[in-house]
């Protein structure tokens, strides 16, 4: 019984292919080779430079007057949503909500002596008449834009058109706000 040809040739192959085929596995795996140091260096790199990021952040930490008098603490909010009790923040307006707002944003002016205005990055008023300078946090003032977004949503109980004022200290009166946008 006699082997095809075709099995007979692929069995003994002529030396001249084997090496050849070795030849070709041995480069291709110098190729890969390559290849995977480069993307190792690639990786590398890459990693250094997300380092060298994140350092550069850490030191542009924007100064705060307050980050010294700052306080974390962890709270659990009750949504109103699928709990029993509403919060007083929710519904329709009434005169206990408009005071729980107000207190929000109440306290939202303070006072910057002017090494401590100094530090700030963007420009803030001198107080007239006076060495200090007025400042606040951002997030006074967008949660005092919040409560105009929410008294739009109602005219007929608060003023109407966009423009609003409200009670500052002393009652004097401060903020303009508009629905769209804020502007101290």
């Amino acid at each position: 019984m006699s082997t095809p040809n075709c099995i007979a040739d692929s069995v003994a192959l002529p030396p001249f292919k084997v090496l050849m085929s070795r030849q070709r596995r041995a480069r291709m795996a110098r190729y890969a080779w390559l290849i995977l140091r480069i993307l190792c260096m690639a990786n590398i790199l890459l990693l250094i430079m997300l380092i060298v990021r994140a350092l550069e952040k850490t030191d542009s930490l924007v100064y705060s007057p307050a980050q010294d008098i700052v306080q974390y603490e962890i709270k659990r909010f009750n949504t109103g949503f699928m709990d029993e009790h509403p919060t007083v923040f929710q519904g329709p307006p009434t005169d206990a909500m408009d005071e729980a707002w107000r207190e929000l944003y109440e306290r939202g002016v303070s006072y910057l002596l002017p090494e401590e205005a100094n530090q700030l990055k963007e420009l803030t008023i001198h107080a007239p008449g006076s060495n200090v300078f007025i400042g606040g946090l951002d997030v006074f003032h967008q949660l005092h834009c919040l409560d105009m977004v929410r008294m739009a949503a109602y005219p007929a109980r608060y003023l109407s058109g966009h423009h609003h004022t409200m009670p500052g200290h002393n009652g004097v009166m401060i903020h303009h706000c508009t629905v769209v946008s804020c502007n101290q």
